[in-house]
């Protein structure tokens, strides 16, 4: 079975840790805080906060949905780890593209590229 090119975080210690990350950044309407895994084969592990104020449910989900899809375009280019994503309402305005750069940056900064020896 082919892995996934990102697995969602499922550890309540992974979530712990979340809370201590190791690197943090902010890119616009982007958070990201990341915990580095020994385990550099796996298939870095992203969970998602999108706030209320980002409106309903559906809104929510479709939020959750569009930042899961963007992650999934350079899940590869990453350090291996777990990955917290929390979002602002203005992200609903930004062009697929633009939040694709957004996240990719934010996550960069946040856990730094994956090595060339991996």
């Amino acid at each position: 079975m082919p892995r996934r090119p990102v697995e969602p975080v499922v550890s309540r210690a992974t979530f712990e840790a979340l809370r201590r990350p190791a690197g943090r950044a902010r890119r616009g309407p982007i958070r990201v805080a990341f915990v580095p895994t020994e385990d550099t084969l796996v298939s870095p592990q992203v969970a998602f906060s999108v706030s209320k104020r980002c409106g309903g449910a559906v809104q929510r989900n479709t939020i959750r949905r569009r930042v899961r899809a963007a992650v999934a375009t350079f899940a590869t280019e990453v350090a291996p780890g777990a990955y917290l994503v929390g979002t602002d309402a203005e992200v609903t305005d930004l062009p697929f593209d633009t939040l694709i750069h957004t996240l990719h940056e934010a996550f960069s900064q946040a856990g730094g590229p994956r090595s060339s020896t991996q």
